[in-house]
């Protein structure tokens, strides 16, 4: 039986449009009025530059603060020592290029015994990101779209979207769509990364067009979210799509004790958010058990 999509929701309440929970302050009605206000004096562009360096100074700061609490200031910008550690990164929704895959394995690999996941739905963008990725040590690339522990794992409808198939979803119905593997993430770790659950640092980001809170439902009912040192991604579809569903994901992060990092494409153009992501990765090694020295 294939997943029920479902249409998607109002936009989040207006009280959303300074503070976004997921998106933060650089979020689609703040740059929306940005580019209103600015459009008529020619300065749209330098109003969304400005917005924009703002977020990614507060994303950084508030990385940089949560480091001085846990490590002390004189390791808070500092990078944990080469070493064998071992690390597994999982990445849910590598679309055509990767580009986070690549990131996290140009930070992390010659620092660490790194293991990289990539799990994408598409089979297109599937070939398309085994084709940009070849060069890449330790990958393990599959194509599947992730479920909840309520799915029955029947092949699932992926709806594809715009944006280039960024937008490809199993709760957005268009008239496009192909039938696709279905799996659980947290059988995925056990069965066959079950050794690295405890042994090794596990970072895992997600960018899957609303399926968040089904994988984090998931992990967390399965127990496997305990072994995950670091969360990653925006995770802000949901929001889109229903927002009672997302007051619900929401409350369910909270519960769990998760809070992801923001770690999609567009925080990739921006050097403070880059070293804020590194920070945030950097921190993920030092919370698991292991060496915690610095350079």
């Amino acid at each position: 039986m294939a997943h029920a999509a479902k249409e998607p929701g109002a936009h989040p309440p207006r009280s959303w449009v300074l503070w976004h929970p997921h998106q933060r302050l650089w979020n689609w009605r703040l740059e929306g009025m940005a580019r209103r206000v600015g459009r008529p004096l020619g300065l749209a562009r330098v109003l969304v530059a400005a917005l924009i360096r703002v977020d990614s100074l507060v994303l950084l700061l508030g990385i940089v603060a949560r480091r001085v609490v846990r490590h002390g200031p004189r390791q808070a910008l500092r990078l944990v020592e080469p070493s064998t550690r071992r690390v597994l990164y999982v990445d849910c929704g590598v679309h055509k290029r990767g580009k986070q895959l690549r990131f996290v394995a140009d930070a992390l690999g010659d620092r660490c015994d790194l293991a990289l996941v990539g799990v994408e739905a598409s089979a297109e963008h599937h070939r398309d990101a085994l084709a940009a990725l070849a060069d890449l040590e330790h990958l393990d690339l599959r194509q599947v779209a992730l479920v909840g522990p309520d799915h029955d794992l029947a092949p699932v409808r992926l709806y594809r979207g715009d944006h280039g198939g960024k937008a490809d979803s199993l709760y957005v119905e268009t008239d496009r769509y192909e039938t696709v593997p279905a799996a659980r993430l947290s059988e995925i770790l056990r069965r066959d990364y079950g050794e690295c659950l405890g042994d090794a640092a596990v970072l895992v980001r997600m960018n899957i067009e609303g399926s968040e809170p089904d994988v984090i439902d998931d992990l967390v009912r399965s127990g496997v979210h305990r072994h995950v040192d670091g969360w990653f991604g925006m995770w802000d579809d949901v929001s889109k799509q229903d927002p009672d569903r997302d007051r619900r994901f929401r409350r369910t992060l909270r519960e769990a004790g998760i809070r992801s990092v923001t770690f999609n494409d567009r925080d990739l153009g921006t050097p403070w958010r880059r070293r804020a992501i590194r920070l945030a990765l950097d921190d993920a090694l030092r919370r698991h058990p292991g060496s915690t020295t610095a350079r």
